[in-house]
């Protein structure tokens, strides 16, 4: 019985000791902050609807992508992973002035915000890229 006394003993002290160790805290008052470390550090305009942009970009790979010679290629639906918003595009017709092609198009959006209709113009650049020259709610 006195070999249990002397292990509990033991445990008990051995517990106790390192249990002694963490609430010293270990200076944790003396750590300052770097200011040299940068976190967190791409500042976001709250005008900037970075859902919006998101999907509008989307919408422009979208746009890019269609088969436009197809007569089935309209209406054709759109998703964006990363908002979790989604849609379908009504109307897209080819336009070209001075060389630079541009398809304008109304989709709808469905997101977190709500349901509204959009229109808008995803061009060719000069560099061969899609952009979204315009897009604006209904």
């Amino acid at each position: 019985m006195s070999r249990i006394f002397q292990r509990l003993s033991l445990t008990f002290f051995a517990a106790l000791a390192l249990s002694a160790c963490g609430t010293m805290g270990g200076g944790l008052a003396k750590v300052e902050t770097d200011p040299a470390l940068v976190t967190g550090s791409v500042a976001v305009d709250p005008k900037v609807n970075t859902a919006e942009v998101s999907d509008a970009n989307t919408i422009r790979n979208a746009i890019s992508a269609v088969d436009l010679s197809k007569a089935s290629s309209v209406p054709f639906g759109w998703a964006n992973r990363e908002t979790g918003s989604a849609g379908t595009i009504s109307k897209v017709a080819e336009t070209s002035k001075d060389g630079a092609v541009c398809r304008k198009f109304e989709t709808s959006r469905e997101s977190y915000e709500g349901v509204a209709l959009f229109h808008g113009a995803a061009c060719i650049g000069a560099d061969g890229q899609w952009f979204m020259q315009e897009f604006a709610q209904l």
